[in-house]
């Protein structure tokens, strides 16, 4: 009988110290409950939304088979496969009117590593939001896509003709609401004028979705980048 009790002894006490060792896992902290997410990248942020930290990225591979298709010698073929895109960024928000992206991507072509995007952001203001650094010229829907999002593995060709893309050095307000969103700013071109300074352009985009619901939308815009301020040549529409 002594034995007995000692048993139920034994197995309340080891039942107490599992209990213990689950409640140790608990995450406290002195402020703010910090709310973490994993889908999709890593994320950690306060629970007023004040501060917040993402890490992701993506990678892209592209294979192509060719069954015979290409016979330039007895064992030459045009498969071949490569990274097209290999990227990952740090993204976040501080004092909730400050946010920042800085994106690092690899080319394979090149085999070297680039800097994709730059910059910091202020929504402080309720008239417009403010950009400086290097991101994409607001110019066309598909450009503007994510490679994430967009139908196909690469953009149209219409896109390797008229310059749009990334610039390195960029200053644009805008914003957004009620189903429309607008932006402009001035924008480096890559390019150097006659007396060896960057030469600059601006650019701008208006949208408008008249309708904008979860199974349908409607969306129509119109923007205007403007390579060289003093040349009406290098104008563009989209």
């Amino acid at each position: 009988m002594k034995l007995t009790k000692l048993t139920a002894g034994l197995a309340v006490a080891g039942l107490t110290s599992f209990s213990s060792l689950a409640l140790a896992g608990v995450v406290t902290t002195d402020g703010q409950d910090i709310v973490i997410k994993t889908n999709g990248g890593f994320e950690a942020k306060t629970a007023d939304g004040q501060f917040k930290f993402q890490v992701g990225g993506r990678l892209q591979l592209d294979y192509d088979f060719y069954d015979d298709a290409y016979n330039g010698g007895a064992d030459d073929t045009a498969s071949d496969s490569e990274i097209r895109r290999a990227r990952i960024f740090v993204a976040g928000t501080a004092y909730e009117d400050w946010h920042y992206k800085l994106q690092i991507s690899y080319n394979d072509g090149d085999d070297e590593f680039n800097l994709a995007d730059a910059y910091i952001k202020y929504t402080g203001w309720d008239v417009a939001y403010i950009k400086a650094g290097k991101f994409k010229i607001p110019f066309g829907l598909e450009e503007l896509t994510s490679s994430k999002y967009i139908s196909t593995i690469e953009r149209s060709a219409v896109f390797d003709v008229v310059r749009s893309g990334r610039s390195d050095r960029s200053l644009e307000v805008g914003n957004h609401g009620n189903g429309f969103t607008w932006r402009a700013g001035v924008y480096e071109t890559g390019r150097e004028d006659e007396g060896g300074f960057n030469d600059f352009g601006i650019g701008a985009r208006l949208t408008y979705a008249p309708i904008l619901e979860d199974n349908q939308v409607l969306h129509v815009g119109a923007a205007y980048f403007n390579e060289n301020i003093g040349d009406s040549f290098s104008n563009k529409f989209a």
